[in-house]
């Protein structure tokens, strides 16, 4: 809710947010306890979506103890999300994939290091993946915008990374 005036979230102007609560004074709520258990029982990914970083520890944590081994922290550098570089290391032990991607680069401060820089800069390549957010109508297309980032990123995730994507019936790319 904070969050929804904020430019990273433009494209979903005139949607209504309502709190749904995730954690309390650090501890996750138990009413979280039986989807953390669905997704561990069909071996689902859990993602981060847009809770906070803090959040998103307390919920890893407690889903890698009920069997939950799929983590991913979408889009980790956004604003409103609140990361601190200590994060690293506990997304690190828990094997948490952070998702690197073109919106984060597209809406950055273009004089700034990118968030995709930075996360290859301070995270394992191994437990990186690619996302995109792209198409809404305030972004760029797809696949003129994927093709863009990948010529603008290259030197930050490294040609060995660009040599892993793929297309899929040129609809996207993908990290294996």
């Amino acid at each position: 809710m904070a969050a929804a005036s904020s430019t990273e979230l433009k494209a979903h102007e005139g949607v209504t947010f309502r709190a749904v609560p995730v954690t309390s004074q650090g501890s996750v709520l138990e009413e979280w306890i039986d989807v953390l258990d669905v997704v561990a029982r069909h071996d689902m990914i859990l993602a981060s979506g847009h809770v906070t970083m803090d959040e998103a520890v307390a919920v890893f944590e407690l889903a890698r103890s009920r069997g939950v081994t799929r983590l991913l922290v979408n889009h980790p550098l956004m604003s409103f999300l609140g990361w601190r570089d200590e994060h690293v290391e506990q997304l690190v032990d828990l094997d948490v994939y952070l998702e690197v991607g073109v919106l984060a680069d597209h809406l950055g401060d273009q004089g700034k290091e990118s968030p995709t820089t930075r996360l290859a800069r301070l995270y394992p390549e191994s437990l990186l993946v690619f996302g995109s957010d792209l198409g809404h109508q305030l972004y760029p297309e797809v696949i003129p915008g994927i093709t863009t980032w990948l010529e603008q990123s290259a030197h930050s995730i490294g040609e060995s990374a660009l040599d892993h994507i793929t297309t899929t019936n040129g609809k996207g790319l993908l990290l294996p």
